[in-house]
């Protein structure tokens, strides 16, 4: 996706976002989850924002019962 889009994605507030800070083996990493539809991204970055890993996710769409 080129820059533009997930600028207007982000405009739009199509994106959601997590960042967590690493505990034990991850202690002084942070892991970032960008959500957009059933898909997200998610990547395990040291301090200085070396991506040290990374992954593309399916995301299952929530049930809704009784609509």
């Amino acid at each position: 996706m080129s820059e533009d889009r997930v600028r207007t994605f982000m405009e739009r507030k199509l994106f959601r976002s997590v960042v967590e800070e690493g505990v034990g083996e991850d202690a002084g990493c942070w892991r970032l989850t960008l959500r957009c539809g059933n898909r997200a991204w998610q990547g395990i970055m040291t301090e200085d924002g070396v991506i040290r890993q990374q992954a593309m996710l399916l995301v299952p769409a929530r049930q809704v019962f009784g609509k």
